[in-house]
């Protein structure tokens, strides 16, 4: 998707008006909604959160609306965000070691099953491989 929206030149919701009309609204449409949906999500689920660090959700809160708002009256905020998505991801990548590491998770037969599978599901790998290819091609068909 992302070659094809590349080559053309064109925006995705452009480009999906061109391929089929009125789509490319739907595409804009979903495309907002989702980011809707995802944000609302991370601000209702960050006071949960903060119960890892055995917060109330109320604190949790509060805590993450203070570090939004010293972000957000930053006269720096794009250098701020920076940082401190490099430190959460490093905080994710560590606490998804230490569960990997905790949890004591079938590596051999994982690894095994990567090379040798016990099922292979046809369906999942025609769906993987060979369906981007062919909205790929249909694609650059009608674009021209």
């Amino acid at each position: 998707m992302w070659r094809v929206i590349g080559v053309s030149g064109l925006r995705a919701q452009e480009l999906g008006n061109r391929v089929l009309p009125g789509i490319g609204h739907v595409l804009a449409f979903c495309v907002v909604l989702g980011g809707f949906v995802f944000n609302v999500g991370n601000v209702a689920g960050r006071p949960r959160s903060g119960r890892v660090a055995r917060l109330e959700p109320k604190w949790g809160g509060a805590l993450s609306a203070l570090i939004a708002i010293g972000v957000f009256l930053s006269r720096r905020a794009g250098v701020a965000m920076d940082r401190i998505v490099v430190v959460l991801g490093l905080v994710m990548i560590a606490m998804t070691g230490y569960v990997a590491f905790i949890s004591h998770p079938p590596v051999g037969l994982a690894i095994r099953n990567a090379i040798l599978p016990d099922q292979v599901d046809f369906l999942a790998i025609t769906t993987l491989v060979g369906a981007p290819w062919a909205v790929t091609s249909r694609m650059q068909e009608r674009i021209g």
